[in-house]
């Protein structure tokens, strides 16, 4: 959100704000992936300037904002945009400046919104003198406005804006700047954070204000300056000498009457011995003195002795540093600024790396020169298998079911906003986990490493630290350290892959023992299919790396392949088979067909294609058993599967992205998968569109048992009494007339 409010209650849902909300849809919106790099490179400017006054836990923590930004910024960015973020700061050009160059047609109107104007209208000058033939229309509150009361600023005129919005009270804190060309082709419309005053748009070099506003362009400017109405100001009457004289008799008063809460806020840190250190930038106050609050309030000590700079304000005191939460500075006794003090040392004895950061630190050796992938499978796993995870869970179900019994009442929707990721789809799948650990691993596992983590290291231990930080650092080892291996630089990759092939091992037998367990316990139900969901992503990551020259060379799979396919039959087994149907039990908490659901068809059926499962369109008679049931079973796996994912366009997608991740880079590798692709998409089609009843039963073909369950199933054995099928795990075979035969509809 890059916009004119306060983080307050009145900047968030009383004033009139212009806020601009933007989402990012990955590294293919070009455009909006521009903003965010942008974005992220004004913030870390303005990160660095506390460097030295805040303390170190909160400046990591700032910084380690860009493990989430770096994967969404691709290599390459669009030329040409239809809006732009502009930032003021230290060692930055002025936003005047930079909105200038923006400007390449004639400007002939500029319309200007705002609540607080420098003393000598300075920046109405820089207009006029900067768009000499362009009419200059200011509109402010005359109620509220911070204004000099000058009306007779050559160029300009003022009107009163306040009555656009109807009747009711609110006060005026938006700022927004429309420069209207002859053609909408050279429009620009910018509105953020910065008040039209010479520190806001007249900054920069190290003066100034720190700003941020967000620039549209083109047909977009002229579209949005309708849509808020800044093109009215334009047809508004002048405001007369009366109002202006009303103004400034109440800016007058204003000062005279000096309220504490009006006062600005600073931030300060606590240090050894009692001092404290206040940073100054942007004051020019003289502080004579410094009256130390508590939590509550209440006054600690009046200190006296002040040392002031341009950057900083220090003092010491003789009070427990940590019992002062506040400070009001003084000048001459008057109050001119409040400051926060912060502890680090507080801070720092509470800091330690949580769950998340273990997940993105073990995340990140993905993507790493040197990855430590056995760390990865063990910080993996126990987030997958915790208490907390079933927890989360549980909480998820309960308050999905909580508001799909409250959508039934006639209610008015939350939001009339719609995400452009969801306007593709006529509806748009429930989403049961979306918060939590796991919910952030799965995700982490799903979408971010397809969006660039391979290639951007972070260079981070397990508590976010990078290189440079982790020097004199000793931490104390966790419970579960001693469950990774040593670093020890002679071990060979050989040695590495295969003690990873035993960890994935134990990591696919613990997620069919879930699976097993949640057949007997219905309240795990739930739970062991979306922990299936973050184990096979996982392999899938294993997987890619498999196909890695580094891990290539050694000859051992980092997954081995009778463990996928123990995880794969194992799954189907609980998933699909009759009498488990745990896949169903997701939908049936969703009430549709949920959004997991399809994540785990998805990962299943790339699981099928990685062990090289294909489907078989005729049976040979000559086959024997053991050369004749692999393929009927990955037939039957395609039917179950396949056609909901060629029904649906997400699914589809992420079937395609998991094959195409973890092919071999040679062109004839790329074309089996293809074909390999279009062939099973086809066929999950052609079924999708519903089946019907057929005279031939055979070995290989398809039917449905009447009066006792819907699912198609593939027949494997044909008698002259009884037909038996595939039920994922075991053979179910009924008499041959309660058993139908099936083809799809054509």
């Amino acid at each position: 959100m890059i916009g004119s409010h306060n983080l307050t209650l009145s900047g968030l849902g009383i004033n009139r704000e212009m806020t601009n909300w933007i989402e990012v849809g990955g590294v293919k919106d070009g455009e909006g992936a521009a903003i965010l790099r942008s974005l992220w490179q004004m913030l870390r400017e303005w990160i660095s300037l506390e460097h030295g006054k805040v303390p170190a836990p909160i400046m990591e923590s700032a910084l380690a904002i860009s493990r989430f930004v770096t994967p969404l910024i691709p290599n390459s960015l669009p030329t040409v945009v239809q809006s732009t973020l502009l930032g003021q700061g230290a060692g930055s050009r002025s936003l005047i400046d930079q909105v200038a160059e923006h400007l390449t047609a004639p400007v002939k109107k500029i319309a200007v919104l705002g609540a607080f104007f420098d003393p000598k209208l300075l920046l109405i000058q820089e207009l006029n003198r900067r768009w000499p033939e362009a009419e200059v229309v200011v509109g402010i509150d005359p109620e509220t406005v911070q204004h000099p009361g000058a009306f007779d600023v050559e160029g300009a005129r003022h009107v009163d804006v306040s009555k656009l919005w109807g009747p009711q009270v609110r006060y005026l804190h938006a700022k927004i700047f429309y420069f209207e060309c002859d053609h909408s082709a050279g429009d620009v419309f910018v509105s953020g954070s910065a008040n039209p005053s010479r520190p806001a748009w007249m900054g920069g070099e190290g003066v100034g204000n720190v700003e941020a506003v967000l620039l549209l362009r083109g047909d977009l400017a002229r579209e949005t300056a309708k849509s808020t109405w800044m093109s009215r100001l334009f047809d508004l009457p002048e405001l007369d000498e009366e109002a202006f004289v009303q103004i400034r008799q109440r800016n007058l008063l204003k000062e005279i009457t000096h309220q504490d809460e009006g006062l600005p806020i600073l931030s300060g840190v606590s240090g050894p011995q009692g001092q404290i250190c206040i940073a100054a930038r942007g004051t020019d106050h003289n502080v004579t003195g410094a009256v130390l609050l508590d939590t509550n309030g209440e006054v600690l000590q009046r200190v006296y002795v002040i040392d002031c700079s341009d950057e900083e304000i220090a003092f010491s005191t003789t009070v427990k540093s940590t019992d002062i939460r506040s400070c009001l500075l003084e000048e001459d006794g008057c109050p001119v600024a409040r400051a926060m003090i912060l502890h680090p040392s507080v801070i720092e004895a509470v800091a330690h790396p949580s769950r998340r950061e273990q997940i993105r630190s073990a995340l990140s050796e993905l993507g790493s020169s040197d990855p430590n992938i056995a760390k990865l499978i063990a910080t993996v796993g126990r987030v997958i298998f915790a208490d907390q995870t079933d927890r989360e869970i549980e909480e998820a179900i309960r308050e999905h079911r909580a508001r799909k019994d409250g959508a039934t009442a006639d209610l008015p929707p939350d939001t009339l906003a719609i995400g452009i990721s969801e306007m593709n789809d006529s509806k748009h799948k429930p989403q049961l986990l979306k918060s939590g650990d796991l919910a952030f691993l799965i995700d982490m596992l799903l979408r971010r490493l397809n969006e660039g983590l391979e290639t951007q290291s972070n260079g981070v231990d397990h508590a976010g630290r990078t290189e440079e930080e982790q020097v004199g650092q000793e931490d104390e080892l966790s419970e579960n350290d001693d469950e990774l291996p040593a670093e020890e630089p002679e071990v060979s990759d050989t040695d590495i892959a295969y003690i990873v092939s035993k960890k994935a091992r134990s990591l696919c037998r613990k997620m069919i023992a879930q699976l097993e367990l949640a057949s007997r316990d219905e309240s795990r139900q739930l739970v062991a299919p979306i922990q299936l969901i973050a184990v096979l992503a996982l392999i899938r990551e294993l997987r890619h790396l498999d196909k890695l020259k580094r891990w290539a060379a050694t000859g051992q799979s980092l997954v081995e392949e009778d463990d996928r396919r123990e995880l794969l039959d194992g799954s189907l087994k609980y998933l699909l088979g009759s009498e488990t149907r745990l896949l169903e039990a997701i939908d049936e908490a969703a009430g549709d067909s949920a959004e997991e659901t399809m994540q785990l068809r998805a990962l299943l059926v790339w699981l099928a294609w990685d062990l090289g499962d294909e489907m078989t369109d005729h049976f040979n008679p000559i086959w024997d058993y053991y050369e004749r049931t692999p393929k009927l079973q990955a037939n039957a796996l395609f039917l179950a599967l396949m056609p909901a994912i060629a029904a649906d366009g997400q699914a589809s997608t992420a079937l395609h992205d998991s094959i195409e991740r973890t092919i071999k880079n040679t062109p004839v590798a790329s074309l089996r998968a293809e074909k390999w692709l279009a062939r099973h998409m086809a066929f999950g089609a052609t079924w999708s569109a519903g089946a019907k009843e057929c005279d031939e039963m055979k070995v290989g073909g398809y039917c449905r048992v009447k009066g006792s369950f819907d699912e198609l199933r593939v027949v494997v054995e044909v008698s002259q009494g009884a037909v038996g099928f595939w039920d994922f795990g075991r053979t179910s075979k009924f008499t041959r007339e309660s058993v139908v035969a099936m083809v799809a509809n054509h």
